[in-house]
């Protein structure tokens, strides 16, 4: 005989507990990436244009110009992909969900299957090969 240990309601409640801080953890995560994203890409899209003035004036300060230039351009380019995964744990710890089926965008094997309805058939369909309209 086959015997599972029996769970106790402080167990589940404690399991329950434990998802729960996950969650918020993750959303204060996101929270976290989304405000440093949109700083550090707010200060690169104000640099910016002062690192152009410095590389178009020439002398000395053409080489600090396009210093500013390439520190903000991939700076801009880093809060991009901050804010994105900043969204992607905010979603993560929103949607309830652990699994990568409950993802948006990701196949979800239990979308097509209709509870109490036979398996697909493995026999290939009817051939209707040279068929035409009457």
């Amino acid at each position: 005989m086959n015997h599972q240990p029996i769970s106790t309601p402080s167990q589940a409640a404690l399991d329950l507990a434990d998802l729960l801080e996950l969650r918020q953890r993750q959303i204060r995560r996101g929270n976290t990436f989304l405000t440093l994203g949109a700083l550090v890409a707010l200060v690169s899209w104000f640099t910016l244009p002062e690192g152009i003035r410095l590389a178009t004036r020439g002398g000395v300060n053409a080489q600090a110009g396009w210093l500013f230039i390439a520190i903000s351009s991939f700076a801009i380019a880093a809060a991009a992909a901050v804010i994105l995964a900043g969204v992607r744990c905010r979603r993560a710890g929103l949607s309830g969900s652990m699994t990568p089926a409950s993802q948006h965008g990701k196949a979800n094997s239990r979308f097509d299957h209709v509870p109490g309805s036979p398996p697909a058939s493995s026999n290939a369909p009817l051939n209707w090969t040279g068929s035409t309209l009457h």
